[in-house]
């Protein structure tokens, strides 16, 4: 058996935390880092017109349903507004901000929109819906799965 001093000993471990160490930076930065949002700021200072915008959306009484197909996926949103403003639908993945559909629609008044599955990929997105109607903010978040 080989006798090692208590010298080197405590070297070899120190050598031992010092590599892991380098190692752990090394992975750390390698690894891709997604925010929720690029300006998280600016939307923290916006955060009591979104609870408004929500609460606007809860007195309606209406829900926004998701259906989906082998070709596409569809929203299907409230029929008792006749039209909307300003709409924007965000398909918001959470695993990767590469994999978000934003779509601006603008002002519409259709009550489905159809979105082509070839855009998904299988898992958890949350549904953002935003639109104004008569000088009034609305709101929806819902968890949504896709399926492929």
């Amino acid at each position: 058996m080989i006798k090692i001093s208590w010298g080197k000993r405590i070297l070899f471990l120190y050598l031992g935390f010092v590599v892991l160490i380098v190692s752990m930076v090394v992975l750390s930065f390698r690894k891709e880092v997604n925010l929720v949002e690029k300006d998280y700021y600016a939307q923290e200072m916006a955060l009591d017109s979104k609870k408004i915008a929500m609460q606007n959306f809860a007195e309606l009484n209406q829900e926004i349903r998701m259906e989906q197909n082998v070709d596409s996926v569809h929203v299907i949103l409230p029929d008792t507004i006749l039209s909307y403003q300003n709409l924007i639908v965000h398909f918001f993945r959470p695993s990767s901000s590469k994999l978000d559909i934003i779509d601006s629609i603008g002002s519409t008044s259709m009550h489905r929109l159809a979105y082509p599955q070839t855009s998904f990929i299988g898992g958890k997105y949350l549904l953002i819906v935003k639109w104004e109607n008569e000088a009034k903010q609305y709101e929806n978040e819902q968890i949504i799965f896709i399926k492929k």
